[in-house]
């Protein structure tokens, strides 16, 4: 069987694998199942200063400065304090890539096998092995049996329609789904539709229909899966873990993209030093392992709210949700989050 060795191996080629390739110089191997910039699997958005630290705002298909939370007694509007946008999967991924100098390989990723990365088209040995294969975690699941559990999971789906709209729109409808939310994200000429259940219950597809049925739409093409919303841990082993692999994606929001990058760069950072002999690969996890803790009680809190607030019966959630999107209350929440999450840091080019 085909034995290689790189300085490193990143499993895994969306968001939090291209990340760390991207910041990766030397002998590196990039390994995906499918091609880069395929497989889009989320509503793919975030903060609009994502993409402009990136240097990727040709990747923005819409901005949004307002929101509109959505119930069976009323409508709430709310202000944004920073701007967010939808973008383009293929278009971000790509960008991505190409500033990355890694080989890519098209194989399944089936564990790791006394040192190497086992794949379906041979062995893999390298320097440094940063697992960013989603929610399944291929390599930690391989060295940790139990180390992906379903109860600490959430379960999307979504469906692309032509459609136009303005400003992020949520249901929080226990008609539609409870304890879950359905959203609407518009992009340019079409709108992303979809269903979260924040239980992981995976039979959607009629919750969905029903919130199409709406806006008299018929469902397209379906895609999702699901989503880590309890922080996992960011190394284990010798390998580090990045994005969903880590269970990075926030709890109750779902917001995966702004970690999944950010822990991305930072973990590429580290595994460059420990490629170029600067750092050893044990300080290397270990200051990985010291970026990803302070995100942690932050993680924990947004897990408590999705357990307990959006377990409440619509009339206490109707009110709850008005009173914090009054703009006082709107803006201090969000300056704590800007201040709590990821929002304030930026992206190195």
């Amino acid at each position: 069987m085909l034995r290689q060795e790189y300085d490193a191996i990143v499993v895994g080629g969306s968001f939090a694998g291209l990340a760390v390739a991207a910041r990766l110089r030397g002998n590196v191997l990039l390994i995906d199942r499918n091609e880069i910039g395929t497989e889009q699997t989320s509503a793919c958005g975030t903060t609009l200063n994502v993409l402009e630290s990136l240097g990727c705002l040709d990747s923005v298909l819409q901005v949004y400065c307002n929101g509109f939370i959505h119930t069976p007694s009323r409508t709430i509007q709310y202000d944004l304090l920073y701007p967010f946008c939808a973008l383009d999967y293929q278009k971000l991924c790509q960008t991505l890539y190409e500033r990355s100098q890694a080989k890519v390989l098209r194989a399944n990723v089936l564990g790791l096998s006394n040192g190497y990365v086992e794949t379906d088209s041979g062995l893999f040995r390298g320097k440094c092995i940063v697992d960013a294969s989603g929610w399944k975690a291929v390599l930690a699941s391989s060295l940790k049996s139990d180390f992906v559990r379903k109860s600490d999971m959430s379960f999307g789906i979504e469906t692309t329609v032509d459609y136009q709209g303005e400003g992020l729109h949520f249901w929080c409808d226990s008609g539609l789904v409870r304890p879950g939310v359905g959203w609407f994200f518009p992009c340019g000429k079409q709108a992303r539709i979809g269903i979260g259940s924040y239980n992981g219950h995976t039979g959607l597809v009629p919750n969905l229909i029903s919130l199409l049925n709406r806006f008299r739409l018929q469902p397209a093409e379906m895609h999702g899966g699901f989503l880590p919303c309890r922080l996992r841990k960011s190394t284990i082993g010798n390998v580090f873990l990045v994005g969903d692999a880590a269970g990075q994606c926030e709890p109750l929001t779902g917001f995966g993209i702004r970690p999944a990058l950010y822990f991305g760069t930072k973990c590429g950072d580290i595994v460059q030093r420990v490629i170029e002999g600067r750092m050893s690969l044990e300080d290397g996890l270990k200051q990985y392992e010291g970026e990803v803790g302070p995100f942690r009680r932050y993680h924990t809190f947004l897990r408590w709210l999705q357990d307990n607030l959006m377990s409440l019966p619509d009339a206490p959630l109707t009110r709850f949700l008005a009173f914090i999107s009054w703009r006082p209350v709107t803006h201090h929440i969000l300056n704590w989050h800007r201040k709590h999450s990821l929002l304030e840091v930026t992206f190195p080019q």
